[in-house]
């Protein structure tokens, strides 16, 4: 897996209402009849009545997109973030055609940090910090560490509204959305593969958020 352990299906911001539509007062409106003269007055009433209540909807409509915008983010280019991942695991080997039990179980669970830095409007680099990833599988019934090498990695990136899809250099992409201010970044992963040897199936999943910073040394 990758170094940056981080991708996203779905997610939807929410928080800002609608205003009602202020209507047309009728007190000031005037029916006019075929035949009858139209006074001044009254002419002037209905028309003033109509742009009050035109003047009001067009400040609501504007509020609404103005709420609208604000939760687009700016663009992460040249931010910093410091993100803390999560991860979990549990699998099982296919079943065996005469008892129906699979030959092995397991089981990992780990947490890592990360220092991703958007240093263009193309590239990203994600630097692992820290790395501590275990798996327990029976019957071996020990502990194996497979924490990954800390070290860096280059990718490119694209940004649409909220969304962040980053792309490595093997063609893989990870996808984290964006709060409205850009302060904070939240990536979910899970998946149901088959194990390396094909012997079985494994799922895993992660959690990771991140904070915007200077630096996070």
């Amino acid at each position: 897996m990758k170094i940056f352990q981080l991708a996203i299906a779905t997610l939807t911001i929410t928080g800002f209402g609608y205003a009602a539509a202020d209507p047309v007062n009728p007190a000031n409106v005037t029916t006019f009849q075929s035949g009858t003269p139209a006074l001044a007055a009254e002419v002037n009433s209905t028309l003033q009545a109509l742009i009050t209540a035109i003047d009001d909807n067009s400040s609501r409509i504007a509020a609404i997109e103005a709420d609208q915008a604000s939760l687009v983010p700016a663009n992460v280019e040249g931010s910093t973030y410091c993100v803390y991942d999560l991860a979990v695991g549990v699998g099982a080997g296919d079943p065996d055609p005469g008892t129906g039990d699979g030959n092995w179980m397991g089981a990992s669970a780990g947490a890592a940090s990360f220092e991703v830095t958007f240093t263009s409007s193309t590239q990203v680099t994600l630097t692992a910090l820290a790395d501590s990833f275990y798996e327990a599988l029976a019957p071996s019934n020990r502990l194996l560490d497979s924490s990954d090498p800390l070290g860096s990695e280059s990718a490119t990136w694209t940004q649409v509204g909220n969304l962040v899809t980053v792309t490595f250099p093997d063609s893989e992409q990870d996808r984290f959305l964006v709060t409205p201010d850009s302060n904070v970044i939240i990536l979910t992963f899970a998946e149901l593969e088959r194990a390396d040897d094909d012997s079985g199936n494994w799922f895993s999943g992660d959690l990771a958020i991140g904070v915007r910073a200077s630096s996070c040394n």
